[in-house]
């Protein structure tokens, strides 16, 4: 007769192996479950940043019209002195602050304003070639010439 049964120490080797495994596959499945999850939140972000890329896109034509000056510019012969005038004209609601520079042939002429809403200034006295440049707080300046 042949003993065929394993020793005691042999069963519980395949016992304690056998529980060492689950607990490394269990380990493994959470792995992957918090990988997948981590990736999902990921593509998630990614899809946020994408979204958010392009409402940017959308709004920046937006910020830079907010940055013009709000203003209309018409160039006006002047009947006396055969000169030109410059007339401003504000068209926003709000009173609007800026500074008119001109720099030509060894002048240079500032003038401050701040015209109201719905009004205009003059700057008078211009010749042919000559260039004004209006700047304003928070705005792009505005440069024009006189042909």
């Amino acid at each position: 007769m042949t003993d065929t049964t394993q020793p005691r120490s042999s069963k519980a080797l395949v016992v304690s192996l056998s529980v060492f495994l689950i607990v490394v596959a269990i380990i493994a499945a959470l792995f992957v479950y918090k990988w997948n999850e981590s990736q999902e939140t990921v593509n998630a972000l990614s899809a946020q940043l994408e979204d958010s890329e392009k409402q940017i896109a959308e709004l920046q034509p937006l910020a830079n019209k907010a940055r013009q000056l709000p203003i209309v510019l018409r160039i006006d012969r002047h009947a006396i002195n055969a000169g030109y005038n410059l007339f401003i004209f504000n068209r926003s609601r709000d009173s609007l602050h800026f500074k008119c520079s001109l720099q030509v042939l060894g002048r240079n002429r500032q003038r401050i304003y701040t015209i109201d809403g719905g009004k205009f200034a003059i700057f008078p006295g211009l010749a042919t070639g000559d260039t004004v440049q209006i700047e304003s707080d928070g705005y792009d300046p505005k440069t024009v010439t006189i042909n």
